[in-house]
């Protein structure tokens, strides 16, 4: 959790929509980390786990000096990976990695812009009201404020039973951590979700091609 903790009121410079009363604008915090994160590199791991056991995790790599990303995706059933060169506007995609039945796709590059987690964090940050708990630094260095969920917002009390866990905040307004537990009935059976999100390397990333892409480029057409 860091090296120290103190509380929330002391020397932290808080960001545009935030404060040690809680998050003031979401949607202002969301838009200031996307800002901090468009020129340089960053590492972005995003896991599910639904009652104790692991559904999903996503690690999206981004190299801003290359303008190249990796993203790699593992799932119950298969592992697929994606390289988006923003360079030249190309997406590779490989499906079922480690499997006989490994299939590759290649097309334009749609998306103006990496991946940030923007719209997870606009669901999580929108989903609650949160409490500054304490001031803590982290193992780089960098100073976050910790904030705690404390009730739910009026929209999700009508698809949420239950919603716990904190966020982290940087003073130039990156979020570094998301972690939230979120419980809901389906078909009359209630289910617990862990939903973490983290931010790391920033500004060390690097991205190199993976050995598939060379096939995945002889096997596929270049896209016109």
């Amino acid at each position: 959790t860091g090296t120290y903790e103190r509380p929330p009121n002391g020397n932290f410079d808080y960001p545009d929509g935030a404060s040690e009363t809680g998050i003031d604008d979401a949607q202002t915090l969301v838009s200031g980390h996307d800002q901090q994160l468009q020129n340089t590199s960053y590492t972005i791991s995003v896991s599910n786990r639904a009652d104790g056991e692991e559904t999903a995790s996503l690690t999206y790599r981004y190299d801003n000096e290359k303008e190249l990303s990796l993203r790699t995706e593992d799932l119950r059933e298969s592992q697929n990976e994606i390289v988006e060169d923003y360079n030249n506007q190309e997406i590779v995609i490989a499906q079922n990695l480690g499997s006989n039945n490994v299939t590759y796709q290649r097309n334009f590059l749609r998306q103006p812009a990496p991946y940030t987690a923007g719209f997870e964090l606009r669901n999580f940050i929108g989903a609650a009201n949160y409490t500054a708990t304490e001031v803590v630094q982290q193992e780089d260095g960098t100073e976050v404020v910790v904030y705690e969920v404390d009730g739910l917002s009026e929209q999700t009390q009508q698809q949420v039973d239950d919603l716990t866990g904190e966020v982290r905040l940087s003073e130039n307004g990156q979020f570094t951590r998301v972690d939230l537990n979120v419980t809901t009935t389906v078909r009359g059976q209630e289910i617990t979700e862990n939903q973490v999100v983290e931010f790391s390397d920033v500004g060390s990333t690097s991205v190199e091609d993976p050995d598939w892409l060379s096939t995945a480029r002889q096997q596929t057409e270049e896209p016109e």
